[in-house]
């Protein structure tokens, strides 16, 4: 199964202001998949199903401490993610 990629964003990696603070991509998909892919090594450091595609991501925060993304899917619903800790 191809899963394709509909909607990416970045999410800074720490809480700071520094320029040279390291992004991670956040990539939405066909198969329903929200993928947080670290910058340096390029491997999936988190996995989140949705309910439906989706089609816009947004990022708030750093993932190293509190964040939210907010993915709107294709069923018109808008799915707030948020860190765990």
């Amino acid at each position: 199964m191809t899963n394709y990629i509909t909607c990416m964003q970045i999410i800074k990696k720490y809480n700071n202001s520094d320029e040279d603070n390291p992004n991670q991509l956040v990539v939405g998909t066909e198969g329903k998949n929200i993928f947080i892919i670290d910058n340096s090594d390029h491997k999936i450091i988190n996995k989140m199903k949705l309910d439906s595609i989706p089609s816009s991501i947004s990022c708030q925060g750093s993932y190293e401490g509190d964040y939210k993304i907010f993915v709107a899917c294709r069923n018109e619903i808008v799915y707030i993610l948020t860190s765990t800790g």
